[in-house]
């Protein structure tokens, strides 16, 4: 649900950004929720300069969104979209760097011939409302799973980029340890390695932190088969290895997920993914209906309920 999109200093050229404030409104949550700036490090000075184009009280948010939301590095050898002589080489380019969405001063549109079938839009600053690339990252943001869904549809259009421009992970699913124990003593790929074979074709280091329940239902997790599973499977399992991905594992007594954590979610960065079945969509079974949704996680309780869960690790379950 992660649109990857691009702009230079140029784009702060057009006068929406002057007649009409909103525009910065309307963009900077949009980048907020559902996108990833990409753009080029040698140009980075550029843009930040060319914020003196937007009256001040909107460049500082500007200047603030440039450093804080979600962004990626890019290499163009032509980096300014205007210096391109065709909509077709533009496109070739940008695409080629995962790039979704090019944004022009509007004056600038007609330097291209451009009907936005493609892959690559290419759009003014207020044409953003219009973007379709966008329109699916807010429709694929709080799309249900139905029971003919398959998960790998479901990573890659609500999953895949999100993970792509992410760093850590935290996943906070009472019931995970146990179904993960569950599925391996009856010789099935776990929900866990099913997420990690997805997380391993993005050819990056994650670092993934667990918390769950260690009695549910009254029966208390067998500290040493989990151990074993934790440091004998998964973490020697190849695709981990290679691509370096890393577990940290907290349990925690049922009795605080049930008062402070009922709801599961795994967070990466400052998105958080609310299913009704948590880590239980990777397992190796037919999915059922279940609510889905991805927002910032300053919308949910994540922060009180992570430090609540880190406080109250079980003696020896703290860090598995």
């Amino acid at each position: 649900m992660i649109t990857t999109f691009y702009f230079d200093e140029e784009m702060f050229q057009d006068n929406i950004f002057r007649d009409h404030p909103t525009t910065t409104d309307h963009i900077l949550k949009t980048w907020s929720k559902y996108g990833c700036l990409a753009y080029c490090e040698k140009d980075k000075g550029y843009i930040l300069k060319s914020l003196q184009n937007v009256p001040p009280k909107f460049s500082q948010r500007w200047s603030a969104a440039i450093q804080h939301l979600k962004k990626t590095p890019i290499t163009l050898e032509n980096s300014k979209l205007s210096d391109f002589e065709s909509y077709n080489l533009v496109d070739k380019a940008l695409t080629q760097q995962g790039v979704m969405i090019g944004i022009l001063p509007n004056d600038f549109l007609e330097l291209f011939q451009v009907d936005n079938t493609g892959k690559l839009e290419i759009i003014s600053p207020l044409g953003i409302h219009d973007s379709k690339h966008f329109a699916n990252s807010e429709k694929y943001s709080s799309l249900d799973i139905g029971v003919d869904d398959n998960i790998d549809d479901i990573w890659n259009r609500s999953l895949k980029n999100l993970s792509l421009y992410s760093k850590s992970i935290i996943i906070i699913d009472r019931y995970l340890i146990q179904n993960i124990m569950d599925d391996y003593e009856q010789g099935k790929e776990t929900s866990i390695e099913k997420f990690s074979k997805y997380l391993s074709k993005n050819n990056k280091p994650y670092n993934i932190n667990i918390l769950s329940a260690c009695d549910i239902n009254g029966q208390r997790t067998n500290s040493d088969k989990i151990k074993a599973y934790l440091n004998d499977i998964l973490r020697k399992k190849n695709y981990i290895v290679t691509s370096k991905i890393t577990f940290t594992v907290g349990l925690c007594k049922n009795k605080f997920f049930s008062q402070h954590a009922h709801d599961r979610m795994i967070v990466m960065d400052k998105h958080a993914i609310q299913t009704g079945n948590g880590l239980d969509i990777f397992r190796n079974q037919p999915l059922g209906f279940c609510q889905f949704n991805i927002k910032n996680k300053e919308l949910t309780k994540f922060d009180e309920i992570n430090s609540r869960l880190q406080k109250n690790r079980e003696p020896g379950l703290s860090s598995l």
